[in-house]
């Protein structure tokens, strides 16, 4: 597992993110015109989604080399503002 986030700026102002340690996930960080603010766009259950929340559950390992049992991403539907949630075993 790597620490860290990447970034590359994107031809509309928005910016793809992705986590180091799970880099097939991306993120993009882009202004939504109903909130009026910058927000980060992902996939939850294959569904573009506005992201509140990362959770990451660990069930022992070391500080530097946890065991990761899942993580849950949280969100809302960008499209309905519908609650989503999804759980990712690494």
């Amino acid at each position: 597992m790597a620490y860290g986030i990447s970034h590359k700026q994107l031809d509309n102002g928005s910016y793809e993110l992705r986590l180091a340690a799970y880099k097939s996930h991306p993120l993009r960080l882009s202004y939504c015109d109903k909130s009026k603010k910058y927000v980060v766009y992902t996939s939850i259950n294959n569904r573009e989604a506005i992201l509140d929340r990362i959770f990451v559950r660990i069930d022992g390992g070391s500080q530097l080399n946890p065991d990761i049992a899942y993580f849950e991403l949280s969100g809302r539907d960008a499209a309905t503002l519908a609650r989503v949630a999804e759980r990712i075993k690494p």
